[in-house]
């Protein structure tokens, strides 16, 4: 019996040693037990020592509009998969409300690239990771631990298997805080697959589309048959090289096949046409010279934000971005050699774009110049001219249970004047406008799956001088509660937002957790009667018939837009809309349109 007692004495499954957190040292790796509080604070219950060899991990609930089978956020903490990543009892992309822990590393606040995921039952939310920095506080003491501000009260435990002293102190970390690389996506049009692996260096991505678009009556006058169908096959194949951490580069070609059938006042002509051309084809230099999220960009590349209503375009840039935890600055020079509109080809363009680098309560403020020189284009001779647009918006869950967007911008400008002909005079303009939009969507438990929505734009249209227009480079292409994004102006009538206030009312459902049915009206009105869309060079509008400058109601449409993405890397969109005029057009027809859209991802 003695002999039992001694050998039960030497079992590892010896009570743990308790201490206070006094213990505690910056580099000591801990697990820390406790909950992540509303104002983002995690408040330590108990805390265990552990080796410094231990991994980095997060243990909590996936929140659950979380369905991206690439990325989540868990505790706050993004958290992006990878081929690599072992999915160890749960399927990938069906974590939403799901209780799981997930190891891996630590790459700074906006990336935890996760190694292994796997379910685990009930119990506090709990973090692991090294003690990046301690102070003593009213209370207790306070730590960052990855990501997080760590309370820990001064009553707390501290358990430990070993004594403190025998725990090694892990080195310091180096964060790179950079998120631009080929494994993080801007948008869903540019979303890859994982891809194939060419070498540990190289990776081939691809990305297949087919789309039919149905419009019919776009010029409001069914007594002209002027309907037209476009097929369009795209296929898109990017290769990314990353030679070292600090390194990337990518480069993509994209291949276009369209049939187009036109009618032309009831004459049915068609043809083929097919177009080769680069798309983002980049080198970045990462932590330039040792600065942590210092990074230099040159070449062609995506310029996207997040609601598209600045830009959603290929430039050929020189960018630097600067990326800290709490905020972003992006500085580029910028133009578009080929592959471009005639006016963006004659651009040189600076942007330079300031954001906290919040998701959930998002601000950012911004400045884009153009410098247009002249160039001859389709309708002749266009001169040169140049504007000057500063923004600032707010998105993002600033109300509980509402997704907000608030976009305003201030324009400056030296526009060409032109005549009733469409030629220009000679004189210049000088241009001062605004122009606004302003919703929210609402998502209330008791109506889910139900959402709603709820918005208003503006772009003035005081006159020569005071008519706004938007920086050219805009796609006005969002979300709202669904799992695919439309343009948010109308599917039909897609204007851009000059002269023009829009109404929108929407209110949609998720059908089931990849699938979304949204029903939008818009109602557009001018802000001061005209007979274009907006000021020359450019009309943006779809509609092949101009207003009648008399009345300022050009009239309504209903859009309603079915995203599917069950199976993971398939993408199905399908929209039907219709357009009805109303007092501003002289041809009051309705024009209907329809589209069908397969992606395919790998």
């Amino acid at each position: 019996m003695l002999a039992l007692l001694w050998l039960v004495s030497l079992s590892p499954f010896q009570e743990p040693l308790v201490s206070k957190p006094d213990v505690l040292r910056v580099g000591h790796v801990v697990e820390v037990r406790g909950s992540l509080e509303a104002d983002g604070r995690f408040v330590a219950q108990k805390l265990e020592l552990v080796d410094a060899g231990e991994d980095e991990f997060l243990i909590g609930t996936v929140p659950e509009d979380q369905t991206d089978p690439l990325a989540f956020t868990l505790l706050g903490q993004p958290v992006e998969t990878n081929e690599e990543t072992k999915w160890d009892g749960v399927a990938r992309g069906s974590l939403a409300g799901q209780r799981v822990k997930v190891e891996g590393s630590y790459k700074g606040p906006l990336r935890f690239r996760a190694e292994s995921i796997q379910p685990r039952g009930a119990g506090r939310d709990r973090i692991g990771g090294r003690i990046d920095e301690l102070l003593a506080v009213e209370g207790g003491h306070q730590a960052r631990v990855l990501s997080f501000r760590v309370f820990i009260p001064a009553e707390a435990e501290v358990e430990h298997v070993k004594p403190v002293a025998e725990y090694g102190l892990a080195p310091e970390r180096q964060i790179h805080i950079s998120q631009e690389g080929p494994e993080i996506e801007r948008d869903e049009d540019d979303s890859f697959g994982e891809g194939i692996p060419l070498s540990e260096t190289l990776r081939l991505q691809g990305q297949i589309e087919l789309r039919a678009d149905d419009n019919n009556n776009f010029d409001l006058d069914s007594g002209r048959r002027e309907d037209r169908t476009d097929y369009e096959l795209t296929a898109r194949v990017r290769v990314t090289w990353t030679p070292s951490d600090d390194l990337v580069a990518l480069t993509e070609l994209r291949y276009t096949e369209q049939y187009r059938r036109d009618d032309d006042n009831g004459v049915n002509d068609s043809e083929n046409s097919h177009d080769g051309s680069f798309g983002e084809t980049w080198l970045q230099w990462r932590d330039v010279r040792g600065h942590a999220g210092f990074d230099v960009t040159v070449g062609r590349q995506d310029f996207d934000d997040p609601r598209e209503w600045v830009y959603d375009q290929n430039l050929d840039a020189l960018r630097l971005s600067w990326i800290r935890p709490d905020w972003r600055l992006d500085l580029a020079g910028a133009t578009v050699l080929t592959g471009g509109g005639e006016r963006d080809e004659a651009s040189n363009n600076a942007v330079a774009y300031l954001s906290n680098n919040d998701d959930d309560t998002y601000l950012a403020a911004w400045t884009l110049y153009r410098d247009i020189d002249d160039f001859n284009g389709g309708n002749g001779f266009v001169p040169d001219e140049s504007s000057w647009h500063f923004g600032v918006r707010a998105l993002g869950e600033w109300v509980p249970q509402n997704e907000i967007w608030a976009d305003f911008a201030y324009q400056v400008a030296d526009r060409p004047e032109f005549d009733t002909n469409g030629d220009a005079t000679g004189n210049d303009i000088d241009v001062s406008a605004w122009g606004y939009d302003m919703g929210t969507t609402w998502s209330p438990p008791f109506a889910d799956p139900l959402y709603f929505s709820l918005g208003y734009a503006l772009g003035t249209g005081d006159g020569a001088d005071g008519t706004f227009r938007q920086t050219g480079f805009q796609d006005n292409t969002h979300r709202y509660g669904g799992v695919t994004s439309f343009r948010y102006y109308g599917e039909l009538f897609d204007p851009e937002l000059s002269n023009l206030g829009i109404l929108t009312l929407g209110v949609g459902a998720r059908l089931a957790k990849r699938t979304s049915l949204d029903f939008v009206f818009h109602t557009y009105t001018q802000d001061v009667a005209s007979a274009e869309f907006s000021p020359l060079p450019d009309r943006e509008a779809n509609i092949r018939q101009s207003p009648n400058g008399l009345d300022a109601d050009l009239g309504w449409e209903a859009d309603l837009i079915l995203g599917w993405r069950e199976i993971a890397n398939i993408d199905v969109e399908i929209v039907a809309a219709t357009f009805q005029p109303e007092d501003g057009f002289d041809s009051q027809d309705n024009a209907y349109f329809l589209k069908f859209q397969l992606r395919y991802r790998f």
